[in-house]
């Protein structure tokens, strides 16, 4: 890696992790769940105009987006209105990773990668 790639990660890092800071001053002045849903709106609302819709039934992209974003987002949302400070927010969410590599071996029997890449 270069130092214009290792600088461009930082700053993918920096303003990911200064949008909770942002979600927590929002929340002083927005109720969670109606900031939750403006968010949603605001970035879904030009991606229709960018990115192909999926070949799958509506309703299954309309499932997907209200369990693994809407809902994770709007507790989220509920957290931080409650008191959790942006940081432990941010790691709380990252978390979610470990839980579904280990939800999906115990109810999906699948087997986590070892790191060996089996490409050739």
């Amino acid at each position: 890696m270069n130092r214009k790639d290792i600088g461009l990660a930082i700053l993918v890092v920096a303003i990911w992790g200064f949008n909770f800071v942002v979600i927590k001053v929002g929340l002083k002045e927005i109720p969670p769940l109606l900031l939750c849903a403006l968010r949603f709106f605001l970035a879904a609302f030009p991606a229709v105009f960018f990115i192909k819709r999926p070949t799958v039934p509506f309703r299954s992209v309309m499932a997907f987006g209200l369990v693994m974003f809407a809902s994770q987002f709007a507790l989220l949302f509920s957290g931080m209105y409650a008191g959790t400070t942006a940081g432990l927010a941010s790691l709380m969410l990252q978390v979610h990773v470990f839980f579904t590599v280990a939800l999906a071996v115990v109810f999906l029997a699948e087997q986590p990668l070892s790191g060996r890449s089996s490409a050739p």
